[in-house]
């Protein structure tokens, strides 16, 4: 597997066969999805914008780029890369999904529902939809709905990390911190890395009466912050 530094190397000679060969579909393509991966974001968009260039209205390369754009809170640009391939395929589940997590994210949230109920009827199956609808209810205060929705993913993915942390939030506004941390706990045991589930368990805990416990996950919080790198906006 590939690692960050690895590319970071690989990088420079790919760029440097671009110079002699500024239309290779490979390169461009290596270049695109390398700094997409190592989240390098604008360095992705470039490629992607070029590689586009390239291979005009290829739905791969626009999805590719609506997703970069989406990382760099792009999210007009986003959503009119994901609404050019819905255009000529309305079926395509990962643009209409994040198309949804677009308008959820400027906060519109009817739009957000429409699109995530159409995922849902597309895919019934994939958990994202419920995620997406659950976090769209708890954006209009609707807890129960939200909770309901949760489980649902969970139903079908008990090792989904964003349904897990929409159900701790849930508990968090709730008050019902004893039920949130075993939530957050589970989400830190399928990732330790998960800053913001240390947050959260932190906050939990604190809220509980557990501080020993609450400052052991802040201090992992903050050395987590401290090690990502700078202008990377990745979300948990």
């Amino acid at each position: 597997m590939e690692s960050e530094d690895d590319f970071s190397f690989e990088q420079k000679s790919l760029r440097r066969v671009l110079e002699e060969s500024p239309n290779d579909v490979e390169i461009l393509q290596a270049l695109a999805e390398g700094y997409a991966k190592s989240q390098r974001w604008q360095e992705a968009e470039e490629a992607y914008t070029r590689w586009l260039e390239v291979q005009p209205e290829q739905v791969k390369i626009v999805v590719g780029r609506g997703h970069v754009r989406l990382e760099l809170k792009r999210l007009e640009q986003a959503e009119n890369d994901f609404r050019q391939v819905l255009a000529t395929s309305p079926n395509h589940f990962q643009a209409r999904l994040s198309l949804a997590q677009c308008l959820l994210s400027d906060f519109k949230v009817e739009e957000a529902e429409a699109e995530l109920g159409r995922c849902h009827q597309l895919l019934p199956a994939r958990p994202e939809p419920l995620v997406g609808l659950a976090a769209c209810a708890l954006e209009r205060g609707d807890l129960d709905q939200a909770q309901t929705q949760a489980k649902e993913a969970l139903a079908l993915d008990p090792a989904s990390t964003p349904a897990l942390t929409l159900l701790g939030i849930i508990h968090l506004r709730r008050q019902r911190y004893d039920l949130a941390i075993p939530v957050f706990e589970r989400v830190i045991l399928l990732n330790p890395r998960d800053k913001q589930g240390h947050l959260y368990l932190s906050q939990a805990l604190a809220k509980n009466g557990e501080l020993e416990k609450a400052k052991k996950h802040e201090i992992l919080f903050n050395e987590l912050e401290k090690a990502q790198p700078p202008g990377l906006n990745r979300g948990e």
